[in-house]
């Protein structure tokens, strides 16, 4: 498949997110701390928990049923703004009531891991928002709202961390560095597709999509015929390799779907490093593993994050 025409959210995420790596490479990004399941601060200042003020719900939603029927149906993906503006959006529009139980969840700008093409679930939409968000959702019967609240989502993987590499937990991507090297390794989750799981069309297409937005930057009118196939989690990948045109560094990543999940992995090698950390990218790459809904849902119910393992 070629590449898809680009939407605003589609080019919004890679202009937020696809730069990132060769700027941490090269010194210019600001690593910022991830979250655990502690109280959430800005820098080292804890941020209060919100009042609870006591609320009805909609009649649309005021039953477990219709909330069930309710997320399962499908809306737009789009989400480019702030948490606090869309909360505006959704009670104006669809009388959805939104709840941030922290400061700093209200003024995240958010960007859509959705394809244009793709409408998500209302669940879908608001994991993908509760990832950016270092947060997770759920039902408050006494707000009559959904509340994005503390802990962040676990990670939807698990693999085998490199001895010496560090990990920060950044919301939309995990990013990898290995102390004082020109090197980065990001994994960037995008967006889960649990209404198309028996869809391999649709899902391939999704795949296709990111994998040609991430490769695009390096070379022109880019297409699926431009990359390899590989094997990764037991999910059918395509990778691409290229060179920045500026700056020479390397870039390697891997787009794959699996168990309606959608991640591109991306490493960024400074020329003279490359040869140094390749095989430790390959290893990472061998190990990595998606985990089953179940596998995911029972790692958040005990709030383990980070499934990543030294070597």
């Amino acid at each position: 498949m070629g590449r898809t025409n680009e939407s605003s959210g589609t080019r919004s995420l890679r202009a937020f997110l696809g730069g990132v790596l060769l700027l941490s490479c090269m010194g210019c990004e600001t690593v910022n701390a991830g979250r655990d399941a502690s109280p959430r601060v800005v820098g080292n200042s804890p941020i209060a928990k919100r009042a609870v003020v006591r609320g009805e719900a909609p009649t649309a939603l005021n039953t477990e049923a219709k909330r069930s029927a309710f997320l399962r149906t499908r809306r737009s993906g789009t989400m480019n703004q702030s948490f606090r503006e869309l909360v505006k959006a959704w009670k104006q529009d669809s009388n959805v009531p939104v709840f941030a139980e922290y400061d700093d969840i209200d003024q995240i700008k958010l960007v859509s891991p959705f394809p244009a093409f793709y409408q998500p679930t209302w669940t879908e939409y608001f994991n993908a928002i509760a990832r950016q968000a270092h947060a997770t959702w759920k039902w408050d019967d006494v707000r009559g709202a959904f509340v994005f609240t503390n802990p962040p989502p676990a990670l939807p993987f698990r693999a085998e961390l490199m001895a010496g590499w560090e990990v920060d937990y950044r919301g939309a991507y995990i990013a990898l560095r290995p102390k004082d090297a020109p090197i980065g390794l990001d994994i960037y989750m995008l967006g889960e597709y649990s209404g198309a799981a028996n869809n391999a069309t649709v899902l391939d297409k999704v795949r296709d999509e990111w994998a040609c937005e991430f490769a695009a930057p390096f070379k022109q009118a880019i297409s699926t015929q431009d990359m390899e196939d590989w094997q990764i989690a037991g999910a059918d990948a395509l990778y691409f390799a290229g060179n920045h045109p500026e700056t020479n560094y390397k870039w390697r990543q891997w787009a794959f779907v699996q168990h309606g999940q959608c991640f591109v992995i991306v490493a960024g090698f400074h020329p003279d490093s490359y040869k140094d950390y390749w095989a430790d990218v390959l290893g990472f790459v061998a190990s990595f593993e998606v985990l089953t809904p179940a596998e995911l849902q029972k790692l958040q119910a005990k709030y383990d994050r980070m499934s990543l393992t030294r070597r």
